[in-house]
């Protein structure tokens, strides 16, 4: 009750808010009619897709802006794939859209341009509408019509039903025994159909969830074939999310050896217990290792993490021990470290973050392991792959076969808070009235519809094979072992009279103990043969061995190397400079892109100051100083620049840059002084602090090519402009 007041005391607000407070105004308010009208004259028409996925409150928004007028509304949505309900998405409330539009204004869009037809054959007749396919009445199954004529490219009927039987008595499985079953067929299955001349990336896994994907991959691994996963699954969830953390932990603190010895053993420096026990016996050993780190901390503090982690990358053969990992492991654990270092290095760059407060941020995310659609997981190869994709992440996409092994895996449905939609459609959480029991199973009804509308998401996302595993699940941790009702299980066994049912989900359960994995063969070997071609059955045995490998492709002869010898000219008599390094009349080896270069000047006899003076003319030397004074002019707003502004951009370079902060007094007058300095130009003097907002550029890259000027026309100008006398 307290957090509206909280919200408005601090002036915050959240993305429900902005829809809460116009809802309430339409709704609530005695301007309500006229604030429709000016969303109405401003918005004269609107168009919602994807509206499936959509909320009351939202349609009750546009509702009452439009439907009191002629202004048109469309509402462009497939019920059938309304599978965000975690997200918040409500199909409720589509049901009451379709209630509060006429039927001579809803239309039914059923042509289908992605998949071809005798595959459509057969997902028409496993979703057939008759037999209310998607439990909710609200919810229909129109046949699907082929949007073109496409040559079947596959003689086999297209969708392929396999169904797991343990070979023991009613063929009965526990979920995790046909998990593992389920992952070696599929992968054997892969195998077969790559090596058929299908491409393997245009074959697809649809999973349920992060963790069948992981196993899915390790064992499409085992069998040789490359695959990707596509997910959207944070990498601060991955195991090299918790490495990264655990380096640059070290590399913050190089004097703590618990945290090195923890830093050497992850794969980034690969090294084991033996090693560590080696390194422990040698004191000179692990004083370079320790070394190293402090190296690898001052290249941290002085040219920032990126260029640290590249120079560490270099050293340690960081891309070669990784990617030597057997199988594709490899380039899935480098593309996830550069993704982490990529992180940490543009958050340091935005927030001006310290070493301390960079490991801090990064570790807080590996601990909540934050999601965001900047911290997706990558794909780690654009080779041609089998692709492993979330069935929330497929929808939209498409390829030419599909496999689903995990079909069987039921939804949890239990917990002590019941959420579930009452006869008015409104969202209503049970936390244990006396009818918890009824609505315990409208709860349960409303989870299998669900998981039904994500398993028709995943099977037409195929165009022109599907195939899809089924079994005899049964929960080995109640007596009797009853099987689990599956969205397969429920379109393929559940009678009319059970779909019809009140409670639906006890009767189909009811009739699935009834049957063994026989009866379940004869129920899909009759669809199969009654779908005029468009369907097959596959009846797989535990204990058969599906653990092959892919055959490479072409002849198995590798091709003779042959080194190829440069034979061209590079050109060594030019290179880009910075003015620092020609006013010094110097060759260097190399320069950063945006600094000068740190090399000292001639030496001078150096100015003797007292310890305890902390003047900017004490200020310590060296290139460390000049990155931090080219930071603070990089990132201070002249135009705007308090003295409170100031002092805080002073104090963080300070702190980025590792700087005592009894310097930021200094430091602060001297910019200060230098924003008030006078400077000369055409039109008269002026200050920095005095320009106007964005007219100036924080950093002005130019290119000037010394081979288009001679000696003479440079002596000309600068004769010209008086910097040098005439005759010179």
């Amino acid at each position: 009750k307290r957090l509206p007041e909280r919200k408005k005391e601090g002036n915050t607000r959240f993305f429900d808010d902005l829809l809460t407070d116009l809802y309430h105004a339409l709704a609530d308010s005695p301007e309500a009619d006229a604030l429709a009208g000016a969303l109405r004259n401003r918005y004269q028409a609107a168009l919602i897709d994807e509206f499936q996925d959509t909320d009351p409150v939202q349609y009750d928004i546009f509702r009452r802006i439009y439907a009191k007028s002629d202004a048109p509304l469309f509402l462009i949505g497939d019920p059938k794939q309304a599978i965000y309900s975690f997200r918040g998405a409500d199909i409720f409330a589509y049901f009451q859209a379709a209630n509060d539009v006429a039927q001579e204004r809803q239309f039914t869009l059923n042509t289908n341009w992605r998949s071809t037809p005798k595959l459509l054959d057969g997902f028409n007749r496993l979703f057939e509408h008759a037999r209310q396919p998607f439990v909710f009445d609200g919810i229909p199954s129109p046949p699907l019509v082929p949007g073109r004529a496409v040559t079947e490219i596959f003689g086999e009927p297209p969708l392929e039903l396999c169904l797991l039987d343990s070979g023991d008595g009613d063929g009965s499985l526990k979920s995790g025994d046909a998990t593992q079953f389920a992952a070696e067929a599929c992968a054997s299955m892969v195998a077969e159909t790559i090596s058929g001349g299908t491409d393997a990336s245009g074959i697809a896994v649809i999973v349920r969830t992060h963790r069948q994907a992981r196993l899915m991959q390790a064992t499409l691994r085992k069998a040789g074939i490359v695959s990707v996963m596509r997910s959207d699954e944070s990498v601060f969830a991955s195991i090299e999310a918790e490495e990264v953390r655990v380096l640059v932990t070290a590399l913050a603190d190089p004097g703590r050896e618990t945290l090195v010895r923890a830093a050497l053993v992850t794969p980034i420096f690969g090294l084991n217990g033996s090693d560590i026990a080696r390194l422990n016996s040698n004191e000179n050993a692990l004083a370079d290792r320790l070394q190293e780190f402090r190296d690898y901390h001052s290249l941290w503090r002085e040219r920032g993490f990126m260029v640290m982690a590249r120079e560490l990358m270099r050293r340690e053969g960081v891309r070669e021990r990784l990617l030597a990992t057997a199988g594709a492991s490899g380039e899935r654990a480098l593309t996830n470290v550069l993704h982490c270092f990529e992180l940490l290095h543009r958050e340091a760059h935005a927030c001006g973050l310290g070493m301390e407060s960079l490991v801090a941020w990064f570790s807080e995310r590996v601990a909540t392991r934050e999601s965001g659609e900047e911290y997706q997981i990558r794909l780690e190869s654009d080779e041609p792959a089998v692709k492993i994709v979330t069935a929330h992440v497929s929808k939209g996409l498409q390829y030419p076969v599909v496999f689903c092994p995990f079909q069987f895996v039921g939804g949890n449905g239990s917990g002590e808070v019941v959420l579930y939609h009452d006869d008015a459609g409104r969202m209503v959480r049970d936390f244990g009235s006396a009818s918890i029991a009824h609505h315990r199973t409208l709860a349960a009804r409303e989870t299998l519809a669900e998981n039904l509308r994500l398993f028709y998401v995943a099977l037409t996302r195929a165009e022109q094979r599907c195939i899809f595993f089924t079994a005899r699940i049964v929960d080995g941790r109640k007596s009797g072992k009853p099987p689990q009702l599956t969205p397969a299980s429920y379109l393929l066994y559940a009678s009319d009279n059970a779909r019809r049912s009140v409670d639906s989900v006890a009767e189909a359960a009811d009739e699935l103990q009834a049957i063994g994995v026989n009866d379940m063969a004869d129920k899909l070997q009759a669809m199969a043969d009654d779908s005029g071609g468009a369907m097959q059955v596959k009846r797989l045995m535990v204990g058969d061995d599906y653990r092959v490998s892919v055959p490479s492709s072409g002849s198995t002869e590798r091709p003779e190397l042959v080194l190829r010898e440069f034979r061209k000219i590079l050109e060594t008599d030019w290179r880009i400079a910075s003015f620092t390094t020609l006013s010094r009349h110097k060759r260097v080896a190399f320069e950063l892109p945006d600094r000068d270069e740190s090399a000292p000047a001639e030496p001078t006899a150096p100015l003797v100051l007292p310890e305890t003076d902390r003047s900017i003319f004490a200020f310590p030397k060296g290139a460390g100083a000049g990155i931090l004074m080219h930071s603070i002019f990089e990132t201070l707003d002249f135009a705007s620049a308090s003295d409170a502004d100031i002092d805080k951009v002073c104090a963080t370079a300070l702190d980025r840059y590792d700087f005592d902060a009894e310097w930021q007094p200094a430091l602060a007058d001297m910019v200060r002084q230098v924003l008030a300095m006078p400077l000369s130009s055409p039109n008269g003097s002026f200050t920095l602090g005095s320009l106007r907002k964005q007219s100036w550029f924080t950093e002005l890259e130019f290119f000037f090519p010394l081979k288009l000027i001679t000696a003479p026309e440079l002596a000309e100008v600068l004769v010209k402009h008086g910097v040098i006398p005439s005759g010179t």
